[in-house]
């Protein structure tokens, strides 16, 4: 998936995106119903709406290294390191059998463990989410073997960064 960083703006002003059908609660949701809202949409044919309303539910510093994770490769005109669907960790999918459960882990976060098929193979993510201004946001997410979005986004950022300091140097840094 490649989530154009216009798309995150909304996020990180803390304002709804365009035509965006995500509403304040008028009461707490809690975590199980955040991550269900989250992942439900995986199960059925996908819009282009939900990525703009996904946009809304990053912390800000999540949205952030998304953004910077993929501004080099946007000014390059190259496909951004991050091309897939990190909600799921995959290209392609069909989520099928769609098990949530989530669990308080201290004052305003929550961790929710979610399993699934698709494509034939069990996958389990967990999502971390943090309580701001009453509302859920994902913090992070956890894929099996103990990769974490947030890893791998600054993994991005710090390749881009070694890449430009190369190619400052004249060494290089990369194919063109």
């Amino acid at each position: 998936m490649v989530l154009h960083p216009l798309l995150l703006a909304a996020a990180l002003a803390g304002t709804p995106a365009p035509g965006s059908t995500v509403r304040p609660a008028s009461k707490p949701e809690t975590a199980q119903a955040f991550l269900l809202r989250l992942y439900e949409p995986y199960t059925k044919p996908f819009t282009a709406e939900h990525y703009r309303q996904l946009a809304e539910l990053l912390t800000p510093e999540l949205g952030a290294l998304l953004v910077k994770s993929s501004e080099g490769a946007d000014a390059r005109h190259e496909v951004p390191p991050l091309n897939g669907d990190y909600v799921v960790d995959a290209q392609e999918w069909k989520v099928e059998a769609l098990r949530i459960r989530a669990r308080a882990t201290g004052r305003d976060r929550a961790a929710g463990t979610v399993r699934f098929s698709s494509l034939g193979r069990e996958r389990t993510i967990v999502v971390e989410l943090v309580r701001i201004g009453g509302a859920w946001r994902i913090a992070d997410f956890r894929y099996e073997g103990g990769r974490t979005l947030s890893g791998f986004l600054k993994g991005a950022i710090a390749e881009e960064q070694a890449r430009v300091k190369a190619e400052a140097a004249g060494t290089g840094g990369g194919t063109p």
